[in-house]
């Protein structure tokens, strides 16, 4: 897990699903996507149904079109 916050992303949506390994993630520009939770640094789930996001790292969410 990277501890430098400069190698995070942070990608906002609407949690729907979380597994053992992984977390679905509606993300309100680009749909669903699914984030293998070694990837993911932090969770946050806002209080209302629309207001989540978690922290990735950097190369997942460049691989997944998520920043250039």
């Amino acid at each position: 897990m990277s501890s430098n916050r400069a190698d995070w992303v942070k990608v906002e949506g609407v949690i729907e699903h979380e597994t053992e390994n992984a977390i679905l993630l509606d993300i309100h520009t680009v749909g669903k996507e699914w984030f293998p939770l070694s990837a993911v640094n932090e969770i946050h789930k806002g209080k209302d149904t629309q207001s989540d996001y978690i922290m990735v790292d950097a190369w997942i969410a460049k691989k997944k079109g998520l920043q250039g």
